[in-house]
């Protein structure tokens, strides 16, 4: 037995309801709310198993596409701005949980090898200020061969 979905009539709405998000997220410099918490995952559900119930699937997959490639898109423009930055901290509103998980393992990964290199630079500072006093000490009278007993 099929189960017939009813959403036919509602589809004209949600093409419309598309449409006027793709023209916010394309104009607003940053993440506006999106469609739905969870609207990639519906929407491929609703695509893929109920396809014939959706009047025209065709333009609401091309919408729901181009919403999620101008999201990334400032997602991966934001994620290279805080990676420029000094910053160690970042605040990101208005992202899915699907948005999230797609960006968590590049961006945990450059944090990590930014935080080597940071670690690493402050290494070779530590050590060239050292070596730095090294030098200056045996300049000084101490690399003479005299001690303090002999002043």
């Amino acid at each position: 037995m099929r189960v017939v979905c009813a959403i036919g009539h509602y589809a004209l709405d949600f093409t419309g309801s598309l449409q006027a998000k793709k023209t916010s997220e394309a104009e607003s410099v940053f993440f506006s709310s999106p469609p739905h918490s969870h609207y990639m995952e519906v929407s491929r559900l609703l695509l893929k198993f109920a396809v014939d119930d959706v009047p025209q699937a065709d333009e609401i997959r091309t919408l729901i596409k181009d919403i999620w490639d101008l999201r990334i898109a400032k997602l991966r423009k934001s994620v290279d701005q805080f990676m420029s930055s000094e910053s160690m901290v970042a605040k990101v509103n208005n992202l899915t949980l699907m948005e999230i998980n797609y960006a968590r393992d590049f961006l945990s990964e450059a944090l990590s090898v930014r935080q080597k290199l940071r670690t690493n630079q402050n290494l070779n500072f530590t050590l060239g200020d050292s070596q730095l006093f090294d030098s200056r000490l045996n300049d000084s009278k101490f690399s003479s061969g005299s001690t303090l007993d002999d002043t």
